[in-house]
Protein backbone atom coordinates (compact mmCIF):
# COMPACT_ATOMS: atom_id res chain seq x y z
CA UNK A 1 0.00 0.00 0.00
CA UNK A 2 1.43 3.35 -1.04
CA UNK A 3 0.81 6.33 1.19
CA UNK A 4 0.13 9.33 -1.01
CA UNK A 5 2.13 12.40 -0.15
CA UNK A 6 0.26 14.86 -2.34
CA UNK A 7 0.88 17.85 -0.06
CA UNK A 8 4.65 17.33 -0.13
CA UNK A 9 4.69 16.58 -3.86
CA UNK A 10 2.80 19.82 -4.52
CA UNK A 11 5.36 21.76 -2.49
CA UNK A 12 8.19 20.24 -4.53
CA UNK A 13 6.39 20.98 -7.79
CA UNK A 14 5.71 24.60 -6.80
CA UNK A 15 9.32 25.23 -5.88
CA UNK A 16 10.92 23.34 -8.76
CA UNK A 17 13.06 25.35 -11.10
CA UNK A 18 13.77 28.21 -8.72
CA UNK A 19 17.49 27.39 -8.62
CA UNK A 20 17.52 26.63 -4.91
CA UNK A 21 18.44 23.41 -3.16
CA UNK A 22 15.54 21.65 -1.49
CA UNK A 23 16.15 19.89 1.81
CA UNK A 24 13.64 17.30 2.96
CA UNK A 25 13.77 16.67 6.69
CA UNK A 26 11.73 14.45 8.96
CA UNK A 27 11.74 11.59 11.38
CA UNK A 28 13.71 8.46 10.58
CA UNK A 29 11.74 6.06 8.34
CA UNK A 30 9.04 8.65 7.61
CA UNK A 31 9.25 8.35 3.82
CA UNK A 32 11.63 11.15 2.81
CA UNK A 33 13.66 8.98 0.44
CA UNK A 34 10.50 7.33 -0.90
CA UNK A 35 9.05 10.77 -1.66
CA UNK A 36 12.11 11.76 -3.70
CA UNK A 37 13.16 8.45 -5.24
CA UNK A 38 9.71 7.18 -6.15
CA UNK A 39 6.89 9.73 -6.05
CA UNK A 40 8.81 12.80 -7.22
CA UNK A 41 10.92 10.77 -9.67
CA UNK A 42 7.77 9.29 -11.25
CA UNK A 43 6.28 12.78 -11.50
CA UNK A 44 9.40 14.16 -13.21
CA UNK A 45 9.55 11.32 -15.73
CA UNK A 46 5.80 11.58 -16.44
CA UNK A 47 6.39 15.26 -17.20
CA UNK A 48 9.16 14.69 -19.71
CA UNK A 49 12.34 14.75 -17.64
CA UNK A 50 14.80 12.16 -18.93
CA UNK A 51 15.57 9.47 -16.33
CA UNK A 52 19.27 10.14 -17.03
CA UNK A 53 18.79 13.62 -15.56
CA UNK A 54 17.70 12.23 -12.20
CA UNK A 55 20.70 11.13 -10.18
CA UNK A 56 20.34 9.47 -6.78
CA UNK A 57 22.92 8.83 -4.09
CA UNK A 58 22.02 6.78 -1.05
CA UNK A 59 24.89 7.21 1.36
CA UNK A 60 23.79 4.29 3.51
CA UNK A 61 24.32 1.89 0.58
CA UNK A 62 27.67 0.23 -0.03
CA UNK A 63 27.75 1.29 -3.69
CA UNK A 64 27.60 4.97 -2.69
CA UNK A 65 29.82 4.77 0.40
CA UNK A 66 32.68 6.48 -1.44
CA UNK A 67 30.52 9.62 -1.67
CA UNK A 68 30.18 10.03 2.10
CA UNK A 69 32.97 12.57 1.84
CA UNK A 70 31.46 15.96 0.88
CA UNK A 71 34.46 16.57 -1.38
CA UNK A 72 34.04 13.27 -3.27
CA UNK A 73 30.28 13.81 -3.56
CA UNK A 74 30.76 17.33 -4.89
CA UNK A 75 33.33 16.16 -7.43
CA UNK A 76 31.00 13.42 -8.65
CA UNK A 77 28.08 15.81 -9.04
CA UNK A 78 30.28 18.27 -10.96
CA UNK A 79 31.28 15.52 -13.41
CA UNK A 80 27.79 14.30 -14.20
CA UNK A 81 27.16 14.61 -17.88
CA UNK A 82 24.20 13.64 -19.99
CA UNK A 83 24.96 12.20 -23.43
CA UNK A 84 24.52 14.73 -26.25
CA UNK A 85 21.78 12.68 -27.92
CA UNK A 86 19.76 12.86 -24.69
CA UNK A 87 20.25 16.62 -24.49
CA UNK A 88 19.14 17.07 -28.10
CA UNK A 89 16.11 14.85 -27.56
CA UNK A 90 14.93 16.40 -24.29
CA UNK A 91 15.98 20.05 -24.49
CA UNK A 92 14.98 22.22 -22.62
CA UNK A 93 13.99 19.66 -19.99
CA UNK A 94 17.64 18.79 -19.43
CA UNK A 95 18.55 22.32 -18.49
CA UNK A 96 18.68 20.98 -14.92
CA UNK A 97 19.73 17.81 -13.22
CA UNK A 98 17.81 16.46 -10.28
CA UNK A 99 20.19 15.13 -7.64
CA UNK A 100 18.68 13.21 -4.74
CA UNK A 101 20.96 12.48 -1.79
CA UNK A 102 19.66 10.25 0.99
CA UNK A 103 21.05 9.64 4.49
CA UNK A 104 23.52 12.51 4.56
CA UNK A 105 23.80 12.77 8.34
CA UNK A 106 23.72 9.11 9.26
CA UNK A 107 27.45 8.56 8.77
CA UNK A 108 28.76 11.66 10.47
CA UNK A 109 29.92 12.99 7.13
CA UNK A 110 27.81 16.13 7.21
CA UNK A 111 27.53 17.78 10.59
CA UNK A 112 24.95 20.15 11.96
CA UNK A 113 26.11 23.34 13.63
CA UNK A 114 26.15 23.00 17.37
Amino acid sequence: MEIKRDHYLEQLKRKAGNGKIKVITGLKRSGKSYLLNNIYRDYLIANGVAPESIISFSLNKKKDAKYRSPIKLGEEIEHIRVPKEEVDRHLPLLSAHYVHISDMTRHGTFHESR
